[in-house]
């Protein structure tokens, strides 16, 4: 259980480095 708790947690992280990174994108358009 704590292992799946985990997974989701990095999963998180990932999203928000790529919404980071598109925002990023966004401004400089």
């Amino acid at each position: 259980k704590k292992k799946q708790s985990n997974k989701k947690k990095a999963q998180k992280t990932i999203k928000e480095k790529r919404a980071a990174k598109k925002a990023k994108k966004a401004q400089k358009a």
